[in-house]
């Protein structure tokens, strides 16, 4: 055999070696088991898995895994080895855990995606333990239930992780939303701090008496105190909008078969029994009806949560200055005639200007700004600095950055003091993978939820907290259960007043099926609300409610699938003939260069057999890799487009249900417009922008080195560099480099237009400008640094050609 044959033999041989002696091979004793010792049982957990830490959460787990672990030495508890995902995407980690059979044993899951984890079948029936349906009324009771702490969890929780009277997980923590405040900051302010405020009226003075723009705050980074973060929005929302008693969204109830159009027999909230109607208190069985979903968050109680949440973000007020030398802290609410007019009225000395600053300048809300610099620091931090006064946060043991004696927490207020308030919860659950299918381990899964779940993992947890100082920040009952009354008198009054409360008085929010993706717009349009003054939003929230209606919520019905079946039939068969015809096209173009190829080389290369299957053996793995890592993921993914997929169970065929939903009622078409936008936008501005720099570089009659230079420098800066740039100059507030460059002209363009329209408030563009938040701006803001990055190596080769030119021409 000839060295040239022989070589490429000898470098595959090298290589299948070094993969069999470099092999991954299963380690039978895991470092965990080395440390703890080996058990036949072993489970791993998703989720607030802390064996490692020395704070009092990770003692509390700690204690938790050696009490259970006493109880079960046959069973070790591991952390789970999934890998993570950006929080955009958080969600698709778990799908892809599920499908490579590499999920959790015990599952940690967030309430939205309960729905869909039952009905992938990708959770343990839990019934077997807690209870069953033995009167078959499709209703698990009170009386057949065998694991009595299941009753102790709240009923709307418990319905979440139900599908019927089948059971799927175990209620954990719930996030509650309430409103956490300095009472040293409330007497300073002249206020009571035994209680937080208990209206809406109540907590917009009370954020204005905290909040001073000039005041040094020790530590801080620029002077002023404010009443409330910058970052308040969505779930404030949620909170306020609660709190009043409205909704996010109704289910709406219909019996089976009937039409989405045909009026509902009852709606219900999603704390209540979807089975029972709330008029009559008649039971139906599951079956029996259809649920859908509405939009609810635009109702009236909506728009004035939303309302509220502009006004503390954008109303404006302002101090008497001679209440002030006087020491009184009275705010003073302006009236936009008076912001115009740049003057203020006090009831005690009268009218008086405005001023720049000191404590007669205008304020705009009570929040800290949103270009502060400090405005994406941790806020619980800001409010042990004392920068922030109150915040919203969800009452966990976060709020042990401050002695209980110094911090109070409270529901956020009802809008009219003695009315009821509510608090938006997000509950946390945990259930059994359905891959743990050997039914020791399922038994054991269960008592290891069962002691997790139970009062005795509680009363370790709150001897713990108790033990490192913390006794007050632990649930009232949680102390109890562990015998620690004693500790009960370090738990101030209103925090005890606010742990019953919550108790009783948290709603969960919307968990249906297309709640997920409307959420999503609507964090959106909270977000623009939060930051556009002038925003015309009630409409927008209209529009964004019909449109969840219909897209997300309502879906098509069967008559209209078949209706537009032959449509998308005809789109898809387009397509498909387009695409066939570019790849035989492409292959019939490279087999006539390949044969081209071979016809030239034939007479020069003597192909052997032995050389031609030497070819085909080293172009094996690379085919292969290609095989397995393109065409079959194609090919699985063509399959699947015609599926009702389900990661466990039976896979459902429904033709071209799929691309009807996508094309009708998706983003399908708004994405191609979109796409087709951004291509033409960026192949226009990318290439002319090029050929007029250079155009204009060759012109240039000195220091065009140095320009060169300059325009060349994008290039090679690097991506991180560029991106946090064009962070800056997108900001969307007053010290936003674009706004501060483009003040002067936005400012012209809207007393133009308020001159040609006659009306003072008319205004033509928005200020500040929300570059990437609003859709008219979005897609250029999206392309400019692409076109700015790639204009200066573009010139560079257009110049070259420019000086081949003659001068003369």
């Amino acid at each position: 055999m000839s060295f040239r044959l022989g070589l490429p033999l000898l470098v595959v041989g090298g290589i299948l070696l070094l993969c069999v002696i470099f092999w991954p091979r299963t380690d039978a004793v895991s470092p965990f088991d080395r440390a703890r010792g080996t058990a036949p049982i072993r489970l791993t957990q998703k989720y607030y898995f802390n064996t490692q830490g020395l704070d009092a959460s990770g003692q509390a787990f700690n204690a938790m895994l050696h009490a259970f672990a006493r109880e079960r030495p046959d069973v070790v508890i591991l952390p789970s080895t999934m890998f993570r995902l950006p929080r955009a995407v958080w969600n698709g980690q778990d799908m892809l855990a599920f499908a490579g059979k590499n999920a959790a044993d015990i599952q940690g899951i967030v309430f939205h995606q309960m729905v869909y984890f039952r009905e992938q079948g990708l959770l343990v029936r839990l019934n077997k333990w807690i209870g069953e349906d033995t009167n078959g009324d499709g209703h698990l009771s009170d009386d057949e239930v065998i694991w009595k702490p299941f009753l102790e969890y709240p009923e709307a929780m418990r319905r979440i992780a139900m599908d019927g009277p089948n059971i799927y997980a175990l209620p954990t923590k719930i996030f509650s939303g309430g409103l956490v405040y300095r009472k040293d900051l409330y007497a300073e302010a002249g206020l009571d701090p035994r209680h937080g405020p208990r209206s809406w009226d109540e907590l917009w003075r009370t954020s204005q008496m905290l909040t001073d723009p000039e005041k040094v705050v020790p530590g801080s980074l620029e002077k002023g105190q404010y009443g409330l973060p910058a970052n308040i929005g969505t779930g404030d929302f949620y909170h306020l909008l609660y709190s009043s008693g409205g909704d996010l969204a109704r289910g709406e109830a219909r019996l089976a078969g009937q039409p989405i159009t045909a009026p509902p027999l009852y709606t219900f909230s999603f704390d209540a029994d979807p089975y029972v109607d709330p008029a009559s208190g008649k039971r139906y069985k599951p079956g029996e009806v259809t649920f859908a979903y509405k939009a609810a968050f635009n109702s009236d109680t909506g728009k004035a949560a939303m309302r509220f949440l502009r006004k503390l973000r954008f109303a404006p007020w302002t101090r008497c200055p001679h209440c002030a030398a006087e020491g009184r802290n009275a705010p003073i609410d302006l009236a936009p005639a008076q912001v115009k007019a740049r003057n203020g009225a006090c009831p005690r000395h009268g009218a008086f200007p405005l001023a720049a600053s000191g404590p007669n300048q205008l304020i705009k809300g009570v929040m800290l700004p949103l270009g502060s610099a400090e405005s994406s620091i941790d806020v619980y931090k800001q409010l042990k600095l004392g920068k922030l006064a109150m915040i919203s946060s969800y009452v966990d043991e976060r709020m042990n950055v401050l002695s209980p004696r110094v911090i109070g927490f409270c529901m956020l207020p009802p809008p009219k003091e003695g009315q009821v308030s509510y608090a938006a919860g997000i509950p946390m659950f945990y259930g059994i993978c359905a891959d743990v299918t050997d039914p020791k381990e399922q038994q054991a899964a269960w008592e290891y939820l069962a002691f997790k779940m139970g009062p005795k993992a509680k009363a370790i947890e709150a001897r713990v907290w108790a033990e490192n100082g913390y006794a007050a920040f632990v649930q009232p009952d949680w102390l109890k259960l562990a015998g620690l009354d004693e500790y009960l008198r370090d738990v101030p009054e209103d925090w005890t007043t606010a742990y019953a409360a919550y108790k009783t008085r948290t709603r969960v929010i919307p968990y249906a099926k297309g709640w997920l993706p409307l959420e999503q717009e609507l964090v959106t349009l909270i977000t623009l609300c939060m930051s556009q003054e002038t925003l015309e939003w009630e409409p927008r929230m209209d529009e964004l409610a019909a449109m969840g209606n219909t897209k997300y919520f309502q879906g098509l019905t069967a008559a209209e699938k078949a209706r537009y079946r032959w449509t998308v039939l005809l789109v898809c068969g387009f397509v498909l003939l387009a695409v066939l015809g570019a790849v035989v096209f492409l292959l019939r173009e490279r087999a006539r260069e390949a044969i081209e190829a071979a016809q030239r080389s034939l007479g020069k290369i003597r192909v052997t057999r032995l050389r031609h299957a030497m070819a085909w053996l080293l172009l094996l793995p690379a085919l292969a890799s290609i095989a397995l890592w393109s065409y079959y993921p194609l090919v699985r993914g063509s399959l699947l487009a015609f599926q009702d997929y389900r990661m466990r169970g039976a896979i459902n065929w429904v033709g071209l249900d799929n691309f009807i939903e996508g094309l009708i009622t998706g983003h399908f078409l708004q994405s191609l417009g979109v796409t087709v936008a951004y291509v033409v936008l960026l192949m226009t501005l990318g290439f002319l922008t090029p050929i007029i720099v250079a155009l204009l570089l060759s012109e240039a009659p000195w220091a065009r080195y140095f320009f060169r230079t300059v325009f060349y420098l994008p290039a090679v800066t690097t991506g991180l560099v560029i991106t946090l740039l064009w962070m800056q100059f997108y900001l969307p507030t007053d010290n936003g480099f674009l706004n501060v460059l483009l003040r002067p002209v936005i400012d012209w363009l809207n007393g133009a237009w308020q001159t040609i329209t006659h009306q003072p408030d008319a205004v033509l563009i928005n200020y500040p400008v929300q570059w990437l938040l609003n859709k008219k701006t979005a897609l250029f803001s999206v392309v400019l640094p692409s076109v700015w990055a790639g204009a200066g190596p573009g010139s560079i080769l257009y110049l070259a050609a420019l000086k081949t030119i003659p001068e003369e021409i």
